[in-house]
């Protein structure tokens, strides 16, 4: 807990409940909605780029590997590793966004936060 002096020098606690809450649910809501769609566009990229390639090569990288007894070559390279790249791409973007939406909301609610709990340390982006 922290705790500082206010006053007429009485120690008086200082946690609140925008201390208490608003470090644990923003988190992992952009944690959930990042992983949610970080597989829903791999899976959906995965079978476009199978089809892609299936048009091309006239073999499918998705039924070569879901062969028992047959080993990864290069379009199941190139297809699972181009669908986990886009995938990367669209999570970070979002993320990153849904992050500095988060940090400006605690930010300003640090700004507006009476002058006793200001003396906490604040964020860098602030």
């Amino acid at each position: 807990m922290v705790s500082g002096l206010v006053g007429n020098d009485e120690l008086i606690p200082m946690v609140t409940m925008v201390d208490k809450s608003t470090g644990t649910t923003a988190p992992l809501i952009i944690i959930t909605i990042s992983r949610v769609l970080g597989f829903s566009v791999y899976q959906q990229t995965k079978y476009a780029i199978d089809g892609m390639i299936s048009k091309v090569t006239g073999d499918s990288p998705l039924a070569l590997v879901n062969t028992p007894g047959t080993y990864p070559n290069l379009s199941t390279t190139l297809c699972f590793g181009t669908a986990g790249a886009i995938s990367g791409v669209a999570t970070t973007l979002l993320t990153c966004k849904l992050f500095v939406q988060q940090d400006s909301l605690l930010c300003l609610i640090a700004e507006k936060a009476p002058l006793r709990l200001r003396r906490m340390p604040r964020r860098l982006l602030c």
